[in-house]
């Protein structure tokens, strides 16, 4: 209809035609378009010259403490013409990129922290204070200490005060709940000791609790 309308009026414009018809330009545009082609990527990359890949390959042996950029200086004053992405394409295709190693004194301190990690329970316990809101209470502090090899809730203590002897009184709740064997599968699971966890799995526990 609207080429019809443009063969019977050579001088109508597009555009009041389609107001006319209550066709919106952009609309008329974007069907008449060409359909781009999904993907279209630019042309694919050239195969690496043998010989340079070797020169490069045997400089990155002969320096290995140099990078890519570095090595390909070198090699144009040598006399070799090749550029800095050649280069980088060979480091990358040989795997010739240096990776940092541990040192002796960070695997040394690894292993202690892997021997201090708890093998049983009530070993090693962690406590988190976490501020959140109460409907119709306000803003407390909700203490939580968790078994940290077993990952159970031991006791949950609310304060609206974060002195110390309200964390105290949140522990000691704690020391007269020890995880064993019998209570481990009745206590609650935390995954995670954060406050994700704290704050949104803490209020199901105690939902749980409060049902009659």
């Amino acid at each position: 209809m609207i080429q019809q309308q443009q063969g019977e009026h050579p001088g109508a414009r597009l555009k009041p035609i389609l107001k006319a018809v209550g066709i919106a330009p952009s609309s008329w545009f974007a069907g008449q378009s060409p359909t781009a082609p999904a993907n279209r990527r630019g042309p694919p990359k050239r195969e690496l010259d043998a010989s340079l890949r070797q020169g490069v390959v045997a400089f990155a042996a002969r320096y290995p403490w140099w990078g890519y950029k570095r090595l390909a200086v070198v090699m144009r004053r040598a006399g070799t013409a090749v550029s800095t992405r050649f280069v980088h394409r060979v480091f990358q295709a040989d795997q010739l990129f240096q990776t940092r190693k541990a040192t002796l004194a960070e695997l040394h301190q690894a292993s202690k922290l892997f021997e201090l990690l708890p093998t049983r329970p009530n070993a090693l316990w962690q406590a988190d204070v976490t501020y959140i809101h109460i409907p119709g209470e306000g803003w407390w502090y909700a203490v939580t200490v968790i078994d940290y090899y077993s990952r159970y809730l031991l006791a949950v203590h609310f304060t609206p005060s974060y002195a110390a002897l309200d964390i105290n009184e949140g522990i000691d709740k704690a020391r007269g709940i020890r995880p064993t064997a019998a209570i481990l599968p009745r206590r609650f699971l935390l995954r995670q000791p954060d406050r994700v966890s704290v704050g949104g799995r803490l209020a199901h526990w105690l939902a749980l609790r409060s049902a009659p």
